[in-house]
């Protein structure tokens, strides 16, 4: 039988306790009133006693004091009758062990193994009992496991998860016991297993515990306790050190507002940056993303750059890496499309605008590649075209860095830049123009390749979508880096045109009617989202991946950081703006968003602050210094109520205000 509890008055109540354990994962606790005396039946039994035979009793009551418990044996010549051992005070408010000596009843057999509860406690009466054990002689000691040790683990938001592994224990083992020690030495039962590895899913972190030891103990076969094996991991290791630097260590840029992006290592909860044109850098910031946006530097100037990786206790620091700047901008607020070279595409559907037909186009991109594909044609950027009818235009990437142009009449006529046009991990522009008499390729504004072929007349691709990052006719044909800036014109751009426009952004001349050709407009800079609107007056606004919804399919928004301004001053020609103006916003009317465009002429210290119809201020869109060039602000009034406000440009001694309404 099992727990047959008999008492004249209140009968106590035995049930597990899953909460407390001696060792394992449970104990057997006792509890109610004793005011009458209780006599639990635990076991029946087949044991006989020699010599050397002892019981050891492992109980708990929270407190020091008497006990008010007996162990109980009923022998096999009188099984009515019970022998009681007292056991005892305890000594500690936590586990006690109580040993009795039985070698007085040698030769007797023991049937019925029970627990006396004397009365007479009152109410409120609790105790546990952890262990209860019959044996001869001395119980053995076996050895503990060896070589332990972490072999995983897992920071997480005030916890810890892990994997321990060790050596079995070279003697007989029935399992072992896993412990936490804790800042008072007390020890915390994790658990138990018959294996030599065991994950612990959740070690709590305590304030002040820097480092945590783990221990695991051996209980052999006849429940013998080895001593401990420990090992000791620090709560917070000091974190990995920062790694792939962008810009490259030794890299010689083009821009002279580089953002520093790098790879954290593993465990940072922040980073320290160090930048400047001495070696060790000085400290400038500390922040918690992997980037920095370095500002306005000096340009054709050697710079050095660290990053220490930090967490909540250590700091590792970095290698210091260095760059040379250039002497143009990039739009550090632009985004792009990142592409993974398996899968990715931008859908820009198949409107009758993208069925260019007749001897002209031109294809514009900006594109950071970072990886090749093996073949020229292999890498789609724009493409839309048909196989069978071999009818379509496309640019492409490929090879070891050459820029595909293929224009498809009936059959595919292409040409191809020389290899290394083109380089991994850098952002560079990319044109393809057909005049009706020549096929050329830009990169960066300058002629890369060039065939003359008369005659030819684009095939409508009718059945395919235009893709941007895949070919819709020969799937599989993907790219693999970054998109940006992609324009499409059914006209033939000059080289000159081409220049003047591919370091900045288009403006609303451009497309707010059919007349300048531009049939397709993706700046890609919402940073967010399942579309990416076309700016062209066509409005073929594309969708990421093959559906309204996120899939596997879908490219990524990243950051940009294309040039969109040159500032060589010595070149004359540069389309600098020759006065300070600003414009009215367009649409005005407007609801919730409305743009505003201004031109600056000289470098300035620039504002621009929006206030209501009582002067105050109430947004301030920017105040930074501008280089010179033509510039537009999107205007959000989500938040704001309908009515009349201002917006003011400061620059210089430059100063005019415009009235603007809001509309809801």
């Amino acid at each position: 039988w099992r727990w047959i509890v008999q008492s004249s008055g209140t009968k106590l109540t035995p049930e597990f306790d899953f909460t407390d354990a001696y060792y394992g994962g449970n104990c057997l606790n006792f509890s109610g009133e004793l005011t009458s005396d209780n006599q639990i039946k635990l076991y029946k039994s087949n044991c006989s006693i020699s010599s050397d035979t002892k019981i050891d009793v492992a109980f708990k009551t929270g407190s020091i004091g008497a006990t008010n418990m007996k162990v109980g044996l009923a022998f096999e010549n009188d099984p009515s009758s019970f022998t009681y051992f007292d056991v005892g005070n305890t000594s500690t408010a936590d586990w006690n062990m109580k040993t009795i000596d039985l070698s007085s009843y040698s030769g007797q057999k023991i049937v019925v193994i029970s627990l006396f509860f004397e009365g007479g406690f009152g109410t409120g009466y609790e105790i546990k009992v952890g262990r209860l054990s019959i044996y001869n002689g001395s119980i053995d000691v076996p050895e503990p496991p060896t070589n332990l040790y972490v072999e995983n683990k897992v920071d997480e938001p005030g916890f810890v998860t892990l994997r321990l592994r060790w050596n079995h224990s070279i003697t007989d083992v029935y399992y072992y016991n896993v412990f936490r020690r804790n800042q008072d030495n007390s020890l915390t039962y994790l658990g138990g297993t018959s294996n030599n590895a065991y994950f612990v899913p959740f070690v709590k972190y305590e304030q002040g515990d820097s480092a945590v030891t783990v221990l695991v103990q051996t209980i052999g076969n006849e429940f013998g306790e080895s001593s401990f094996a420990e090992t000791t991991f620090e709560w917070f290791s000091p974190p990995g050190g920062a790694s792939n630097p962008s810009p490259g260590n030794g890299d010689t840029l083009s821009v002279k507002n580089p953002t520093l992006i790098w790879t954290p290592g593993n465990g940072t909860t922040s980073n320290d940056v160090y930048l400047g044109t001495t070696n060790p850098p000085a400290f400038v910031s500390n922040v918690t993303s992997n980037s920095y946006q370095a500002g306005l530097l000096n340009a054709n100037t050697t710079y050095y750059w660290r990053i220490d990786c930090k967490n909540q206790y250590y700091t590792t620091e970095g290698e210091v890496w260095s760059f040379t700047t250039g002497t143009s901008i990039a739009d550090t607020n632009g985004f792009a499309l990142q592409f993974d070279g398996t899968d990715d595409r931008l859908d820009c559907g198949n409107e009758s605008s993208l069925q260019i037909t007749g001897n002209k186009i031109t294809l514009e991109a900006w594109i950071n590649v970072n990886e090749f594909k093996s073949q020229p044609f292999a890498g789609s950027v724009i493409v839309k075209d048909q196989g069978g009818i071999d009818a379509g235009y496309m640019i492409r990437c490929g090879g070891n860095g050459i820029i595909n142009f293929n224009i498809g009449t009936g059959s595919w006529n292409e040409i191809n830049t020389p290899a290394n046009s083109v380089q991994l991990n850098s952002w560079q522009h990319v044109a393809a123009i057909y005049d009706g008499t020549s096929m050329r390729i830009f990169v960066d504004g300058e002629i890369a390749a060039q065939t003359n072929i008369s005659g030819l007349n684009i095939g409508n691709a009718i059945n395919s979508n235009l893709l941007i990052g895949e070919s819709p006719g020969f799937p599989g044909r993907v790219f693999n880096g970054k998109i940006d800036e992609v324009r499409i014109w059914n006209v033939a751009r000059s080289q000159s045109q081409i220049q003047s426009t591919m370091n900045t952004i288009l403006t609303q001349e451009y497309y707010s009617s059919p007349d300048s050709g531009l049939v397709g407009y993706w700046r890609l800079d919402e940073a967010t989202g399942q579309t990416a609107e076309d700016l062209s007056y066509y409005g073929n606004d594309a969708t990421l991946g093959t559906s309204i919804n996120p899939d596997a399919s879908d490219p990524t928004w990243v950051q940009a950081n294309i040039l969109i301004l040159n500032l060589e001053d010595e070149i004359n020609n540069n389309p600098f703006p020759k006065r300070f103006s600003l414009s009215q916003n367009y649409p005005n009317p407007f609801n919730p968003t409305t743009t505003i465009k201004f031109d600056i002429p000289e470098r300035s210290i620039a504002t621009l602050k929006i206030y209501n119809v009582l002067a105050k201020e109430i947004v301030v869109l920017f105040e930074e210094e501008k280089t010179p060039g033509s510039y537009e602000v999107k205007f959000d009034a989500t938040n704001l109520s309908s009515g009349i406000y201002f917006y003011r440009l400061n620059a210089g001694d430059f100063v005019e205000t415009k009235k603007m309404v809001l509309i809801k």
